[in-house]
């Protein structure tokens, strides 16, 4: 599921973290998935706001900087009155569903098990992989182990558009 993608993404960052790195998260909807009809879409930028505030559920910080899509966006370029709205929609579905949460009138999703377990599982096979990059890189932090990372193909990109001849491996 995206919620236990995105934890398990924040949870390495966290554990990880390096270099005076700060982390901020910024979630947003995902265009693909909103629909044309306005009124699903709507309904859709709502339902994305609540799953944002489940990735952190009782941090009322979090997240951060929310990225607003706005809702029209898979029929035409957002208007400012448009934007206005989408921003509304965001605030408005934040606020109800931390109340809902709260008064358990919707699941605490940090108690669901089978986004636990999903979270477990991406987080051990992320630190494999970044445990592998470490024994196979020297210096991976820094600009040319971060390339060499990239082009042995650690970081598969298949829909990368420049550079494919360059980096086969990470097109794979």
């Amino acid at each position: 599921s995206d919620l236990a993608r995105v934890r398990a993404l924040l949870g390495i960052l966290q554990q990880n973290r390096g270099f005076g790195m700060r982390i901020t998260l910024q979630p947003r909807a995902g265009l693909d998935y909103l629909p044309a009809d306005p009124d699903l879409a709507r309904e859709q930028l709502a339902a994305a706001t609540a799953l944002m505030d489940d990735i952190e559920p009782h941090n009322d910080a979090s997240p951060q900087i929310i990225h607003v899509v706005s809702y029209c966006e898979a029929a035409h370029l957002a208007t400012p009155i448009e934007v206005d709205e989408s921003i509304r929609i965001t605030r408005a579905a934040l606020q109800e569903y931390r109340r809902l949460r709260t008064s358990g009138d919707v699941e605490d999703m940090s108690h669901n098990e089978d986004v636990r377990h999903r979270e477990a599982v991406l987080t051990a096979e992320a630190q494999n992989v970044l445990d592998a990059i470490d024994r196979s890189i020297p210096q991976v932090c820094t600009p040319e182990g971060l390339y060499t990372a990239f082009a042995a193909g650690f970081m598969p990109v298949p829909d990368l558009w420049h550079c494919r001849e360059e980096v086969p491996e990470a097109v794979r």
